[in-house]
């Protein structure tokens, strides 16, 4: 038997010890500000459901404003199903 969405999600934040399946920050290289996202594919595979979809959507448009560079590096397996359209 399958576990409830909700109870799946749960259950990654507890082996992974991260809030979701993306991490996201500002840093500097070669004293070039830049703004990043990681998605971690050991979270539900990487998927993306709402709140990954709002952190990269948050990530570009804080580079935008401020004309940085940002890096994204993209390991997902889809979209989460379980979210729907919302999801979008």
């Amino acid at each position: 038997m399958t576990l409830p969405y909700q109870d799946r999600v749960f259950d990654y934040k507890k082996d992974t010890g991260l809030p979701e399946a993306i991490q996201t920050g500002k840093g500097q290289l070669n004293a070039i500000p830049f703004f990043f996202g990681a998605m971690e594919f050991w979270f539900m595979g990487g998927s993306m459901g709402s709140v990954v979809g709002e952190r990269i959507a948050r990530l570009v448009e804080s580079a935008s404003n401020r004309v940085l560079p940002m890096i994204l590096v993209c390991a997902s397996g889809g979209a989460r199903m379980q979210e729907g359209s919302y999801k979008l």
